[in-house]
């Protein structure tokens, strides 16, 4: 075989490849987002229900996956609007300020505001709160999240 057979073949190979390669970076990226949100609403559940050790391992968790997502959008290796496409809306649109953690904390927020609307913040007051964050935290699986 000649040479530049070789190069226009490894070049068809490239050019048929890489949309595949963005589509699962984009959805494994995509991943990350969806998976820092669930585990930052189980480190909210998790502190509700006095796990303090189950916060800061869900609260770690969802910041380790959260900065990975962040910075590919925040780095401009992403194309947008294919990660607009997968992101959840909740991260994506949060995603603003000077560094990733500024923005996973705005997330980490939002995420709080949100689960303790549902919850009723007055609803029954704390015991009943606390039992329905319990019942949650078990109903959600978050012992497994993150291991």
């Amino acid at each position: 075989m000649s040479r530049s057979f070789l190069a226009i073949i490894t070049l068809v190979g490239a050019l048929l490849w890489a949309p595949a390669a963005l589509s699962e970076d984009a959805e494994g990226y995509a991943r990350m987002a969806r998976q820092t949100l669930v585990a930052f609403e189980c480190a909210h559940l998790a502190d509700m229900t006095d796990k303090k050790a189950e916060h800061k391992r869900l609260f770690e968790y969802g910041l380790d996956q959260g900065r990975i997502a962040i910075e590919v959008i925040i780095s401009g290796r992403a194309d947008l609007v294919e990660f607009e496409n997968r992101y959840p809306i909740d991260f994506f649109d949060r995603v603003k300020g000077p560094s990733a953690d500024f923005a996973l904390g705005r997330i980490y927020e939002a995420v709080g505001d949100d689960l303790y609307e549902e919850l009723g913040h007055t609803m029954g007051g704390p015991v009943l709160r606390k039992a329905t964050a319990e019942n949650q935290f078990r109903d959600d699986n978050c012992d497994l999240i993150g291991r």
